[in-house]
């Protein structure tokens, strides 16, 4: 012992490097970003962290399926709904982790008033990622369509709390809480 402090004769222990996939590093940085995301000061620095936030929701981890959802963008941007579908279900048959995926295919159906398609696949985006405001956004949007004010009420504040300052959905939560909760006295 040295002035009370004991000394080991032993060196420390030496700890491997722990190897961690791209996926996982892929997922902490995307964890990170949606943190900072629901934590956003003003709209400004939101629209900047969704743009990021989009850009890894796009990325399949497969350049075939990424040029697949490319080619699906393109028909669906065209309002060539059949072959966008077409598109998008091949997509979320080789690629059935892949939100991205479903959430086009979600869209797809919506324009062609198939809601309940629709709904199937944002289900399906939101227990892959459940942070996914896009699809609860669209969820809140078909849930009012339907008549379901409540659930679409929830979908929004869901949706605000991970995208605060989401373009329409400040307004349709006060809107909706009208309707729901009724005035305040």
């Amino acid at each position: 012992m040295l002035s009370g402090v004991a000394v080991s004769a032993s060196p420390p222990a030496v700890t491997k490097p722990v190897a961690v996939s791209e996926e996982t590093t892929r997922g902490l940085a995307l964890d990170a970003l949606l943190e900072r995301l629901a934590m956003s000061a003003d709209a400004d620095e939101a629209d900047e962290l969704e743009a990021l936030v989009w850009s890894y929701w796009a990325a399949s981890g497969s350049d075939s399926v990424d040029l697949l959802m490319a080619y699906g963008l393109e028909a669906l941007e065209a309002q060539e709904l059949e072959e966008a579908l077409r598109i998008f279900n091949h997509i979320t048959s080789l690629a059935p982790g892949y939100a991205e995926g479903w959430h086009k295919r979600s869209a797809v159906n919506f324009l062609l008033d198939d809601y309940q398609g629709a709904l199937g696949d944002l289900e399906h985006v939101l227990r892959l990622e459940p942070r996914h405001f896009g699809a609860l956004s669209g969820l809140a949007i078909i849930l009012r369509e339907l008549g379901d004010e409540q659930g679409a009420l929830a979908a929004y504040r869901k949706a605000l709390a991970v995208r605060p300052f989401l373009p329409g959905a400040q307004e349709a939560v006060a809107e909706l809480t009208i309707a729901v909760e009724g005035r305040g006295i």
